[in-house]
């Protein structure tokens, strides 16, 4: 067996204890991130309905919506003049880690393998 003195595995329990603590908040910063992804492209299809009752047509501006500040998310929106499309990435994440959305006759954007299932469904990355 090992003899292992207890100035030792007390240093190891807390070092598994800090690696373990931190991947819990990694986790949790993560799910915040795709949330606040999410809650941005929910906001934005409402905001593309009210810019399409006033223009009929659908924009691909942030500036023509009245979408609060973004921070560290990135936006990327595509229009035809029969929908919309959006994705929705943290500067914290991955280009592979986000959210995405379409309504309309629009193509429909993937991440990774994530795909929105019908139209205004919000898909984000597991």
């Amino acid at each position: 067996m090992f003899n292992l003195s207890s100035k030792y595995l007390k240093t190891v329990i807390l070092v598994v204890t800090v690696y373990a603590v931190s991947q819990v908040f990694h986790r949790i910063q993560r799910h915040r991130y795709i949330a606040m992804a999410e809650n941005t492209l929910t906001a934005l299809s409402i905001e593309q309905e009210v810019h399409f009752s006033t223009h009929f047509s659908y924009t691909t501006e942030l500036m023509d919506l009245d979408v609060e500040e973004l921070g560290p998310l990135s936006i990327s929106l595509f229009a035809t003049s029969e929908g919309w499309s959006a994705v929705a990435t943290h500067k914290h994440l991955s280009s592979k880690d986000g959210c995405t959305i379409y309504f309309g006759k629009a193509e429909i954007f993937s991440l990774g393998d994530t795909t929105p299932k019908f139209p205004g469904d919000v898909a984000c990355t597991p």
